[in-house]
C-alpha cells in the first residue's frame, strides 16, 4: 500500500510540473475518418464534428480519385465553384478553438483534371465569433506541386475560415460548372503562446465597400477606418484590377510611428463607363497584408450621354473607350438623337464578351410603323479593333442588324471587327447594315466573323444594302462568313439599289454561300439604278442556287453596272444544275436593259473555263508585278500593289505592310537567275521564255541588256506547270 501511495505521489508531482499551456498539443486533422465524420463524395454543405471541433463546409467532398492528392489514403476536395451554387466555398469552424489558434498549416495541391483553371484562396482568422474576419498570411493559387502553408495567427480566442480570397464580390449564383478545385490534407493548429510575440495585423472596418449606383461623370467618396497593431513599418496602399483606374485613394501610405494606431483613408469612385466596376485596395506592411474589396456600379443618368470624354466636335470628338459607351451610343440612337454634325472617335481595343442583347446602333426594330433610327454621325475606329460582339435576332420586327444598323449621311472608319457574330431573319452585316447616302472607309471584318440571315434577304460581308441616295464604300476587307437561305448575299455588300453607288479598293477573303438565288463576291445583287465597282478582289469562295459571280451575282432590267481594274481568284459555284455561274459576272445571266460594261477585268483561268466577261490568267502570271501594272493601268495613282506576305503576293488594292518593289523582285528571283554584265544567267533547269522592258519591247534571252527594268518569264525548274514572271533591274555598268 504504501509502494502504491508512493507511485500516485509522484505521478501527481510530475503533472504539477506540466506546463499549463499544451502548445505543442493542440489540433489536427487528417480526413483519414472524413467518411465516418459525415463528410460525403459529393460536394455539398455539411456541418460536422472533426475530432472535437465543430466545422461547416460548402462545395466540399472527401477525396475519390487518382487526380486528387492525398497524404495516405483520404483528403478534402474543394471547389472554387460548382453547378446551382447557393453559398460561398469555405470551410470554416463553428465555435472558437479551446486554446486560442498558434500556428496554422496545412498541406494542398490543385485537383488534377482542374490544374490550369485555380483560383486563390486565403486563410483568415476572427476574434469575436465570426463577426469580422482577418486574412492570415499570403493568399495562396493551388499548383500541381504539393505546398505546406504556414501562417501564426497567435490570438487568445478565435476561429479559422478557409475561403476564396475574392469571396466579396465573387458571383457564386452565377457559376456555371464545378471547377477550380484543390485538395487539403493534414490541418494541424496549435494553441495560443501567452508569451509569444504578438501577431502584426491590419484590421479595417469593412472587407468591402459597394459605392452602390453613381451616375458617369459623378463621384462618391466612402471613409474606410483602419485599426493596425504591432507594426513596425509603414503601410502602403495600393489599387489592383481591371478597373482600378475607376478608383482613387486620399493617401497613397500610412506613416506608422507607434506599433499600434488608427488611421483613415478616403475611397473614391468615379465611373465612366455603365455597368457593374470592381477592383481591389491592399494595405501592406511588411509581410502584413490587409485587402478591401471595391464595387460600384456607374448609370447614365436619362438623357446624359458623356462617353469617355469629347465635346462632339471634329477637333474635341466624343472618346468611345468600353463597351459601355458603344452601349451608350446604341442606346442614345435608339432613343434621343441620330447625332448628324457630331463626330466620335475609338481610343481603345474594346472587347463586348460581357454585352448581351444591344440593339444595333440606329435601327428600326419595332411594329410596323415605328419610326426609323439612324446614326448620321462620323465614326472613327483609329485603326482600333470591337471584339466579341454577339448580336442574335430574330422576328420580323427585329431587322437590320449589324453594329451599325442604319446610317444615313454617316462616315464609319478605320475599324476592325473580331471574333463577332451577326444573326437575323432578313437584312444583316458585320459593320453596317443599311447605308443611305453614308461612307465606309477602311472598315474590316477581320478573323472569326460570321454573317447570316436566316429566313430572308440580304446579307453582307461589311454591309447588307444601299438605299435611297448613293453610298460608298473604299478600301474595306473581309473574312466574313456569310450565309442566307434567300437571294442577295455579297462579301462586301448584299444589295444596291441607290443609283451611284461605288465599291472600290475592297477584298473578300470569306466564303459566301446562299441556298437560293443570287450571291456575289463583292456585291451579291443589283436592284436598280448605277452601281461601281472598281479595284476590288474578290479571294473567297461564292456558292449560290441560281446566279453566282465572282464579282457580282445578278442585276435587274435597268440596271447600269460598271466593273473596271478587278480579279477573281476564288471558286464559283451553282448548286442548281440549271443555274448561271461566271467568274465575274454570271453571262447566263445577262437579259435585255441590263446594261454591264467591263473592262480590266481578270480570273484564274484554272477555276472556270467557257463564255466570260473578262480574261483568264494563270495564277504564276497574277502572282507579278507585270499583272500589278495591268490592273493599274497606266494611272498615274497606283492603288495595287504587292506586300510581303499578303495574299500570297498577289496584288492588293488595299492594305499595308513591305511593297514588293523592284529590289524585292530580284531577290525572289535570285535563286532561278542572275544579271551579270547586262546578261540574263539562269540556275541550271531553268528555262527562259521571254524578256521586255516596262513599255513591252521584246528582247532575245541573249540579248546584253542595257541599264534598266525588265519582266522576264521563265519556267522555274524542269517539269514545271506554270511559268513565272519578275521584274529585274540591271544595274547601270
Amino acid at each position: 500500500m504504501k509502494k502504491f501511495c508512493t507511485y500516485c505521489l509522484v505521478a501527481l508531482l510530475a503533472m504539477l510540473c506540466l506546463p499549463t499551456n499544451l502548445a505543442a498539443q493542440g489540433w489536427n486533422y487528417d480526413f483519414e475518418m472524413a467518411k465516418a465524420d459525415g463528410i460525403g463524395d459529393r460536394p455539398n454543405h455539411y456541418d460536422v464534428l472533426l475530432n472535437g471541433i465543430s466545422w461547416s463546409m460548402y462545395a466540399v467532398r472527401r477525396s475519390g480519385s487518382s487526380s486528387d492528392f492525398a497524404n495516405g489514403k483520404v483528403s478534402a476536395r474543394i471547389y472554387g465553384s460548382r453547378m446551382s451554387m447557393k453559398e460561398m466555398p469555405y470551410l470554416v469552424m463553428k465555435e472558437d478553438k479551446v486554446g486560442g489558434l498558434g500556428v496554422i498549416e496545412f498541406s494542398y495541391r490543385a485537383y488534377e483534371e482542374h490544374a490550369t483553371s485555380q483560383v486563390a484562396w486565403c486563410v483568415q482568422v476572427s476574434e469575436d465569433e465570426g463577426e469580422h474576419w482577418e486574412t492570415l498570411g499570403q493568399p495562396f493559387t493551388p499548383t500541381m506541386d504539393v505546398e505546406r502553408f504556414h501562417a501564426k495567427a497567435n490570438v487568445e480566442t478565435g476561429r479559422v475560415r478557409i475561403v476564396r480570397a475574392d469571396y466579396a464580390v465573387f458571383d457564386y449564383a452565377a457559376a456555371k460548372g464545378f471547377d477550380a478545385a484543390f485538395n487539403l490534407d493534414d490541418i494541424s493548429i496549435t494553441d495560443y503562446e501567452a508569451g509569444a510575440p504578438e501577431r502584426p495585423s491590419i484590421q479595417t472596418g469593412e472587407d468591402r465597400l459597394n459605392f452602390g449606383q453613381v451616375a458617369k461623370g459623378e463621384t462618391k467618396t466612402i471613409k474606410l477606418s483602419v485599426a493596425y497593431k504591432n507594426l513596425s513599418a509603414d503601410v502602403a496602399l495600393s489599387l489592383t484590377g481591371e478597373d482600378a483606374k475607376f478608383f482613387s485613394l486620399s493617401k497613397d501610405k500610412f506613416a506608422v510611428s507607434e506599433p499600434n494606431g488608427n488611421a483613415e483613408v478616403d475611397v473614391t469612385f468615379a465611373p465612366q463607363a455603365a455597368g457593374p466596376q470592381q477592383a481591389v485596395l491592399q494595405l501592406q506592411s511588411g509581410e502584413t497584408i490587409a485587402e478591401v474589396q471595391l464595387t460600384g456600379t456607374g448609370i447614365r443618368k436619362a438623357g446624359d450621354f458623356t462617353y469617355s470624354g469629347g465635346s462632339g466636335t471634329q477637333e474635341d470628338p466624343y472618346l468611345i473607350s468600353n463597351s459601355g459607351d458603344i452601349e451608350d451610343l446604341s442606346l442614345a440612337v435608339d432613343t434621343e438623337t441620330d447625332y448628324d454634325g457630331k463626330y466620335f472617335k475609338l481610343t481603345n481595343d474594346v472587347d463586348m464578351e460581357a454585352v448581351k442583347a444591344m440593339k444595333p446602333i440606329g435601327n428600326n426594330f419595332g411594329a410596323e410603323g415605328t419610326a426609323l433610327k439612324a446614326f448620321s454621325g462620323t465614326f472613327d475606329g483609329d485603326n482600333h479593333t470591337i471584339s466579341n460582339l454577339t448580336m442574335r435576332f430574330s422576328g420580323r420586327f427585329n431587322l437590320g442588324v449589324g453594329l451599325f444598323g442604319i446610317v444615313k449621311n454617316a462616315k464609319i472608319s478605320n475599324l476592325t471587327l473580331t471574333n463577332c457574330y451577326f444573326e437575323a431573319d432578313a437584312i444583316v452585316a458585320s459593320v453596317a447594315s443599311v447605308l443611305v447616302g453614308s461612307e465606309i472607309i477602311n472598315c474590316h471584318a477581320g478573323e472569326n466573323v460570321t454573317v447570316k440571315a436566316r429566313l430572308k434577304p440580304y446579307a453582307g460581308g461589311i454591309a447588307t444594302s444601299s438605299f435611297l441616295t448613293p453610298s460608298s464604300i473604299v478600301a474595306c476587307t473581309s473574312r466574313a462568313n456569310v450565309d442566307a437561305s434567300d437571294v442577295a448575299i455579297g462579301g462586301i455588300l448584299g444589295m444596291s439599289s441607290a443609283s451611284g453607288t461605288t465599291i472600290s479598293r475592297c477584298i473578300n477573303y470569306g466564303n459566301v454561300n446562299t441556298r437560293n438565288n443570287f450571291a456575289g463576291g463583292i456585291v451579291g445583287y443589283v436592284e436598280s439604278g448605277r452601281l461601281n465597282i472598281v479595284d476590288c478582289l474578290n479571294a473567297g469562295e461564292i456558292s449560290a442556287a441560281s446566279c453566282a459571280g465572282g464579282l457580282l451575282g445578278m442585276a435587274l432590267q435597268g440596271a447600269s453596272i460598271d466593273i473596271r481594274n478587278t480579279y477573281n481568284i476564288g471558286r464559283v459555284t451553282a448548286t442548281d444544275p440549271a443555274g448561271a455561274l461566271g467568274p465575274i459576272f454570271p453571262a447566263a445571266a445577262l437579259t435585255d436593259g441590263l446594261t454591264l460594261d467591263v473592262q480590266n477585268c481578270y480570273y484564274d483561268e484554272a477555276l472556270f473555263s467557257g463564255v466570260s466577261s473578262g480574261t483568264g490568267c494563270a495564277l504564276s502570271e497574277m502572282r507579278s508585278q507585270a499583272f500589278a501594272d495591268k490592273l493599274n493601268a497606266g494611272r498615274s495613282e497606283i492603288v495595287w500593289k504587292r506586300f510581303v506576305g499578303v495574299n500570297n503576293e498577289l496584288p492588293v488594292p488595299c492594305g499595308e505592310g513591305e511593297v514588293i518593289d523592284g529590289l524585292m523582285q530580284q531577290a525572289l528571283a535570285a535563286s532561278y537567275i542572275q544579271i551579270e554584265a547586262g546578261q540574263i544567267k539562269t540556275a541550271a533547269g531553268v528555262r527562259l521564255l521571254g524578256v521586255c522592258d516596262v513599255a513591252g519591247r521584246q528582247y532575245a534571252p541573249a540579248s546584253k541588256l542595257a541599264a534598266g527594268t525588265y519582266i522576264v518569264t521563265f519556267m522555274p525548274v524542269q517539269g514545271a506547270q506554270k511559268p513565272m514572271s519578275v521584274k529585274i533591274i540591271v544595274p547601270v555598268r
